[in-house]
């Protein structure tokens, strides 16, 4: 009976619902509350286009955009221990030209700032978690950073603090509260469930 369910979506449309969904959850313990409405409505208007619009590759060149921004976000996650991860191997990646990469990462800042930014929070996740063991050192090396000093000089600017601080309060906040309840999570998607109908 397995084999006899056919898939809804086609192979690019699973990709990205993929990887929009990643990069959603990725983002989830960073997201304010004012900005819920925001990011649920999005997220609903993104799921109806995405199931619902027929012809799918006829879309704005903002939305084919906003695409592949997630595509790309997707594949810098999945390399980011990669020590050189560039713009000439995201392109290939992508099977997208250098400029069009430049393109879509011109209002972030650009690409390279932006990959730096994805370890930074790759980083802070990994602290966030009490029931990570890895040494700091080893955490910086495991996702992309080459030197300990480029390392700590990048989270202090970002994070105003030490990593090693950062790690420290975040044990000391899951010893005494549960960041994110099931309930809570359940009640965000039920919220994106109603609005993409």
């Amino acid at each position: 009976m397995r084999g006899t369910l056919k898939p809804r979506l086609d192979a690019p449309r699973n990709e990205l619902l993929s990887a929009y969904m990643r990069s959603l959850h990725e983002r989830s313990s960073q997201i304010w509350e004012h900005e819920v409405p925001r990011i649920v409505s999005d997220t609903a208007d993104f799921l109806r286009r995405l199931l619902l619009q027929p012809d799918f590759t006829c879309r704005s060149s903002l939305q084919a955009d906003d695409d592949l921004l997630s595509l790309a976000e997707a594949a810098i996650r999945d390399n980011l221990s990669v020590g050189k991860l560039s713009p000439d191997f995201l392109a290939e990646k992508l099977g997208i030209s250098r400029a069009t990469l430049y393109r879509v990462f011109a209002p972030h800042g650009g690409i390279m700032r932006y990959v730096q930014e994805r370890r930074l929070i790759a980083v802070q996740a990994a602290l966030s978690d009490p029931l990570e063991t890895r040494k700091l050192s080893q955490i910086a090396l495991d996702l992309g950073f080459n030197s300990e000093a480029h390392f700590s000089r990048a989270f202090r600017q970002r994070f105003a603090g030490t990593a090693s601080e950062y790690r420290r309060e975040q044990l000391e906040a899951s010893a005494r509260t549960q960041l994110t309840s099931p309930e809570v999570v359940n009640r965000w998607w039920l919220e994106v469930a109603a609005r993409a109908r």
